[in-house]
């Protein structure tokens, strides 16, 4: 019996988990040993969920390798992206286009990709996967459990202690464990560390170059955000002209199958004819507005790019500025207890 994989996409609220119980069922009734994963942990309104359902004569594990999906299928756009690696060039793709930003976008810490540019990215790795540029499935090592070392006994045991009295052979060697309090430290480490190469890249040595640096990234912030007010501006007047050149593109389908005949396309029809019409009427080649689109967006990637790398190094002052009296403390205290120890070593001798 044919094996044939699923792969659903969504955000938590949008049914994915519904959708692939509705799946397997229909992989039972249908005679097929059908078994489904689903990665609840992030299954909240807003967060990223995965199902995996797979239809065969007798299936041994619910999870789908990469590169192997026959069917997947995208309730949100960019969730569709996200795990492109599991599709190969004969899989059949369904992506719903409907938006849904992430809380990394509705925060501000990142940028919604442009449609024009998922559909690039989905588009480039199929070709790619089909000219063999891109491997379909991408090799990862089996996982292997820890096996503890064996206790040897008897004769072995006895050229072991040999060895070892030679030196010929060392005794193992345990990395330390990785505790709480060790993780913190590195991670402290880690940001003094970067603390301290923006020190060096910005060549600050007392307090008022740290004010200097401060100010002048506060200047290039506020130019920024007038820059991109400006672009906003500018987008939100073609925002309609946009969503009809991507309605136009997405939609295209929809006439050829409403022509046909097969029902339920009289909405998508009707998006595609008022998306062509609103085109046509703005007087404005399709080529050039697809650029002026292109251009715009990319812009604004740029803007919020320099953006974020304005309030990063705001950020690393108000850090450093905060951190310095602790630092200078820290120090007084590590020299005087130094300076302690020399005496006691003095005194003993």
């Amino acid at each position: 019996m044919q094996t044939t994989r699923f792969l659903i996409t969504g955000v938590g609220g949008q049914g994915t988990i519904l959708a692939s119980d509705v799946l397997a069922e229909v992989g039972l009734r249908l005679g097929y040993d059908a078994k489904k994963s689903d990665i609840l942990g992030l299954a909240v309104r807003g967060g990223s969920v995965v199902s995996h359902i797979i239809w065969g004569g007798k299936v041994r594990a619910p999870m789908i390798d990469e590169g192997s999906a026959d069917y997947y299928i995208s309730f949100e756009w960019l969730e569709g992206l996200r795990r492109m690696a599991y599709t190969n060039p004969d899989t059949v793709i369904l992506a719903n286009d409907w938006r849904i930003d992430p809380v990394s976008v509705s925060s501000g810490q990142a940028d919604y990709p442009d449609e024009d540019g998922i559909r690039a990215a989905i588009g480039g790795n199929l070709d790619a996967i089909a000219a063999g540029t891109r491997p379909a499935i991408i090799y990862r090592p089996r996982y292997q459990p820890y096996r503890r070392h064996p206790k040897y006994t008897g004769f072995m045991a006895l050229y072991v202690h040999y060895l070892y009295l030679l030196g010929k052979a060392g005794q193992r060697q345990y990395p330390p464990r990785m505790t709480p309090h060790l993780r913190r430290e590195i991670m402290k480490f880690e940001s003094y560390k970067e603390q301290f190469a923006f020190l060096r890249a910005h060549g600050i040595t007392t307090a008022e170059d740290l004010s200097a640096v401060r100010a002048r990234a506060e200047e290039t912030l506020a130019s920024l955000m007038k820059q991109r007010t400006i672009l906003n501006v500018r987008k939100k007047k073609r925002r309609a002209l946009y969503d009809a050149l991507s309605d136009a593109e997405a939609l295209a389908p929809a006439r050829d199958c409403y022509e046909s005949g097969m029902p339920g396309m009289e909405e998508p029809f009707a998006r595609y004819m008022d998306a062509v019409s609103a085109l046509e009427q703005c007087g404005i080649h399709r080529e050039q507005l697809m650029a002026e689109k292109a251009e715009l967006y990319r812009q604004l990637a740029d803007v919020n790019r320099e953006i974020r790398r304005a309030r990063k190094e705001i950020s690393m002052c108000d850090t450093i500025e905060r951190n310095r009296p602790q630092m200078e403390h820290d120090i007084h205290v590590a020299e005087a207890k130094a300076k302690e120890v020399e005496r006691d070593e003095y005194r003993r001798r």
